[in-house]
């Protein structure tokens, strides 16, 4: 009978994880393996940006969830609303840019999202 020891590794430590053991098993240095795998991580977080999946060879597919997409979609919508009639409100210069500027984000960011839905 083949068992295998199962680690539960909390996200924020999966990469410190990574690297250590890639690190002891390929007798390379941290630092260098460090580097590989952050390359990866962007790659793969810029990938994510273009395509609605992404597969990592050795660890699998990676896929936009739709559900997730059309909550944060509906989610940016209700700020954008919010500070669009906090900017009607606004009584200051100062406030007034500082709104123009959130809303100029949330709708570029808006755009984008609404790209990558196929609903």
């Amino acid at each position: 009978m083949i068992t295998s020891k199962v680690e539960v590794v909390a996200p924020e430590k999966l990469k410190d994880v990574l690297i250590t053991r890639t690190a002891i098993r390929t007798l390379k240095s941290e630092a260098a393996v460090e580097k590989v795998i952050s390359h990866q991580f962007r790659s793969a977080r810029d990938a994510m940006r273009v395509y609605a999946e992404v597969e990592i060879s050795g660890f699998g597919k990676y896929l936009l969830s739709q559900s997730k997409l059309r909550r944060k979609i509906l989610r940016q919508e209700e700020m954008l609303r919010l500070c669009q009639e906090a900017l009607k409100r606004s009584t200051t210069d100062r406030r007034t840019s500082s709104l123009q500027q959130k809303i100029n984000s949330l709708t570029e960011d808006l755009a984008f999202l609404r790209s990558k839905r196929t609903f």
